[in-house]
């Protein structure tokens, strides 16, 4: 809708009655901006009566009738009068008079003929609050319109949106219930994550234990090492490091001292020396080896 409508003359409107504004303001008061959109929204239960939207149907026809904008002539007319009153400075020739009534056509144009009236009005007895020494401009004239006019605007443009507004219906008991029992739900769902969060690390941690397991194994296998004999922590722990690493080489080193050490007697040198006097006293030559650890 436009700013002032145009059509033909209009006259001053009647100021609102105490129901009227009273009813304008209450209803305003329950009007919700929805981002995003020109449109407001109104609740159901604040809508008006059919005939309280009736008085604001009236009262909004009333300001549209009188927001018409004044005709060319009309503002000519009420112009001329008003330049009348006051010194032509600058304005020698019939041209340069023109020019500047056409500058007041421009300006005042998009008002109605009474606050153009209004407004001339308040510049002849002094009342514009402008130097009236000098004939006003038509910027003067202009802000001077639109100070006159903005109270109609401002209170038909709060008709219009109560009229027009979007109107959504409160929730019922079993609606507001069934969103309950849903937030209730989801809280739950919520407290239960960290316990179901930790069963999966632990399911994550057993898996590469249980892999880790299987590749010191097939190491192990690889090394000539059955699984059952007997190991120390710290070896298991080497060579599960190890393989994690992909250390083969360092496994296999460590896995052939493991059964070295398995294969030799329980009492270590001494038993191999007493091995090599037995063979020798039996008869055998002893090896180089033999002679000379004697």
């Amino acid at each position: 809708m436009n700013q002032l409508t145009t059509t033909s003359r209009s006259s001053l409107p009647t100021a609102p009655s105490r129901e009227i504004s009273d009813l304008v303001d209450r209803l305003s008061n329950a009007l919700e901006t929805v981002p995003g959109s020109h449109r407001p929204e109104i609740c159901s239960a604040c809508l008006p009566t059919e005939r309280e939207r009736h008085s604001l149907a009236e009262r909004g026809q009333e300001l549209e009738r009188a927001l018409v904008r004044a005709t060319e002539t009309e503002i000519r007319s009420m112009v001329s009068t008003l330049r009348a009153a006051f010194p032509t400075h600058g304005i020698t020739d019939s041209a340069s008079a023109e020019m500047n009534v056409k500058l007041f056509v421009a300006a005042l144009s998009v008002f109605p003929a009474w606050a153009v009236s209004e407004a001339c009005r308040r510049v002849l007895e002094g009342r514009a609050g402008i130097n009236t020494a000098f004939a006003p401009t038509p910027p003067q004239m202009a802000e001077l319109c639109r100070e006159i006019v903005s109270p109609f605007l401002e209170e038909r443009a709060k008709i219009t949106a109560l009229l027009t507004a979007k109107v959504y219906t409160l929730p019922t008991d079993e609606e507001r219930q069934r969103v309950a029992d849903g937030l209730a739900a989801l809280l739950e769902d919520l407290k239960r994550v960290p316990d179901d969060r930790k069963r999966e690390v632990d399911i994550g941690k057993k898996e590469l234990v249980d892999a880790s397991s299987r590749l010191i194994k097939r190491q192990l296998a690889l090394a000539g090492i059955h699984d059952g004999l007997p190991m120390s922590l710290d070896m298991r722990a080497k060579i599960a490091e190890m393989a994690m690493d992909k250390k083969y080489e360092d496994l296999l080193n460590a896995a052939t001292e493991r059964r070295q050490d398995m294969d030799q007697p329980i009492g270590g040198k001494d038993d191999k020396e007493g091995d090599g006097a037995t063979r020798a006293s039996d008869g055998e030559p002893a090896s180089a080896g033999d002679v000379r650890d004697v």
